[in-house]
């Protein structure tokens, strides 16, 4: 799905991208042949891209070739912006080759330090933390994560993802007589996401409130696994998968809806809720939200005030917190109020985006000839 601000801009006419075939012997093939082509043109950048053991877990999979091959001729920025720390390895790479230069911004989103260095082991980004500039994280939780993995503490800075609040107009929730009571879930159907703990709690909410609807919203792997959960727990009337949505089917959800639900978790595989822009979300249109204590979920809500935080994959927990807001809807009017307020004061896009130029503007300002580590950002 493309978004509307994605056409507006006409961002994908200035996106370049090196496709890379899935098909291992078809990568290595393709990739020989890039690096031939470009060693006949640019042998010195061939012979720095060649240097293995420093970039051994991009060089596995052939990927360097690939992150050159958008760039024919070497480019000078300001400032490079890579998202999620793998880019800002690639990054580094490329400005060591001499395709790239410019002060180099990473951000840390989530799974590049939780999950990807369970794969590549906890020294992954050592070379990202010795040559880039500044780092950005979503929350304080990822910030610790990339502290943990040897990042500089006085060099990466918590920076949020943030929304327009102008495409989020928050309203009082109330129910009217005999109305069903709505919760909504907006989310990928993955473990870490905890809809399976969403579901078990409705299924107990539901002989209580036979009107009850809840909405869950997004894809993926585990839909047939949840679909079958809510028909074995006698929910599948109540519960609606909805599949991925367009954002403005989304926002009609979010405007139906009386309460959000996140019951997120941390999955086996490390992956856990590194933010959670969707609380923000549901919070900016006025909705009281019901969340777990895990990852950076409790930076983005006020427990108590804009809704309750509860253990992950504590069922009880999370279902007395639903109970207690469906059965008091005069509380929702107060509860939505307070979360308008906190996501005015820490998501909003302008104010966080005034903060991002701020980054770039002490990051281009430094005297590269100072290295990596010779500034500190404000």
């Amino acid at each position: 799905i493309v978004q509307a601000d994605v056409k507006r801009y006409r961002l994908l006419e200035r996106t370049h991208v090196g496709p890379m075939p899935g098909n291992l012997l078809s990568r290595v093939l393709r990739g020989c042949g890039l690096l031939a082509v470009r060693l006949a043109s640019q042998p010195r950048v061939v012979l720095r891209a060649l240097n293995v053991p420093r970039y051994r877990q991009l060089s596995v999979g052939l990927v360097l070739p690939f992150a050159m091959q958008p760039i024919r001729e070497p480019r000078a920025y300001d400032v490079i912006h890579a998202h999620f720390a793998p880019n800002g390895l690639k990054a580094v790479f490329l400005r060591e080759c001499g395709l790239l230069s410019g002060r180099l911004v990473t951000t840390f989103h989530g799974y590049d330090v939780l999950t990807y260095p369970r794969f590549y082991g906890k020294g992954v980004y050592r070379h990202l933390f010795r040559h880039g500039d500044v780092y950005t994280a979503n929350t304080q939780y990822t910030r610790q994560r990339a502290i943990d993995l040897g990042c500089d503490p006085n060099l990466v800075h918590a920076l949020p993802v943030g929304i327009n609040l102008d495409q989020y107009g928050c309203v009082e929730r109330s129910i009217r007589p005999h109305e069903p009571i709505r919760l909504l879930t907006v989310g990928r159907l993955v473990e870490f996401k905890g809809t399976e703990y969403g579901l078990r709690a409705v299924a107990r909410l539901a002989s209580e409130w036979p009107r009850l609807r809840y909405d869950v919203v997004g894809d993926g792997p585990l839909r047939q696994r949840l679909e079958r959960l809510a028909a074995d727990l006698h929910v599948r009337q109540t519960v609606r998968f909805h599949g991925g949505l367009a954002h403005d089917e989304v926002r009609r959800l979010y405007a139906q809806a009386h309460l959000y639900v996140q019951p997120g978790v941390v999955a086996r595989n490390g992956s856990v809720e590194a933010q959670g822009r969707v609380l923000a979300e549901a919070q900016a249109v006025g909705l009281p939200v019901v969340a777990s204590a895990v990852g950076g979920m409790p930076e983005v809500l006020s427990d108590g005030q804009s809704g309750f935080l509860v253990p992950p994959k504590d069922v009880d927990a999370l279902t007395e917190r639903l109970r207690f807001l469906m059965a008091h809807p005069e509380r929702w009017p107060e509860i939505g109020r307070a979360g308008r307020r906190l996501v005015e004061q820490r998501f909003d896009n302008r104010r966080l985006t005034d903060r991002l130029l701020e980054i770039y503007d002490a990051a281009a300002k430094c005297d590269a000839s100072q290295g990596p580590r010779g500034h500190q950002v404000p």
